[in-house]
């Protein structure tokens, strides 16, 4: 499990987190890439570096965590999936991960192939271009230049709403809440007290959606099956 350079966003403390990990420190270099994620909490390949510290230390709840997070934002990547694929065999429960319909998980990796700020842009520049070849069609003097604008228009129009699809989809997928549970055994119980009933048991690495909160408790749910409180301390949020 080797580190991956960060691309475009190179930082002075990022050579330290190297240096660290490949000498072994890996409590060090997790200190350095926290403090990277601070800034860049969004960045996947930071996330992924963590994730790998997390890994060697034996903490495999934390590993799918950085794993899965980096894996939301680039699906695509070989290194990334067989990462979290090793961690996630690694995991005493057998839960497969949350996976949407295969329509918005396609639109959602084509989404991750450009920043959703790049697919923001084309869709409005589109957007913009529809509505004036519109207006020419609309106030066109000459009948070649109405017919070219309404032709037009339709093709730019088109195309806004397939730049706009791809980056709506993976923006609400990379907000859909997810937990990890990042202690050994995890109880998940009727109500959010301690003297609730338990339901069953979750043990590190299992990941679950997130459906609601209290002041110390999460609602998590697998499936229409299991679902159930547990306290805030045994998960992270993705």
């Amino acid at each position: 499990m080797g580190s991956i350079a960060t691309p475009l966003h190179a930082h002075p403390l990022e050579d330290s987190a190297v240096v660290y990990y490949d000498s072994g420190r890996f409590e060090e270099a997790a200190a350095f890439y926290d403090r990277l994620l601070a800034e860049e909490p969004q960045n996947p390949w930071l996330l992924y570096n963590r994730g790998n510290c997390a890994y060697k230390l034996g903490r495999i709840g934390e590993a799918i965590r950085y794993f899965l997070a980096a894996y939301r934002i680039r699906p695509l990547n070989e290194d990334i999936r067989h990462n979290l694929e090793m961690a996630l065999a690694r995991a005493p429960d057998e839960i497969p991960l949350p996976e949407p319909f295969f329509v918005f998980r396609w639109l959602g990796i084509i989404g991750s192939l450009l920043p959703i700020r790049t697919w923001w842009i084309l869709a409005l520049g589109t957007g913009a271009i529809a509505m004036t070849l519109m207006g020419i069609y609309a106030f066109g003097f000459q009948e070649v230049w109405r017919r070219w604008g309404f032709y037009g228009s339709l093709v730019a129009a088109g195309l806004s709403v397939l730049f706009f699809l791809p980056a709506f989809v993976h923006g609400q997928q990379l907000k859909q809440p997810l937990t990890v549970v990042v202690v050994p055994e995890c109880e998940v119980s009727s109500e959010p007290s301690t003297t609730a009933p338990k339901l069953f048991v979750l043990h590190e690495g299992a990941v679950a959606h997130l459906r609601d909160s209290t002041a110390s408790y999460f609602l998590i749910m697998i499936d229409s099956r299991r679902q159930g409180w547990v306290k805030r301390e045994n998960v992270e949020i993705l």
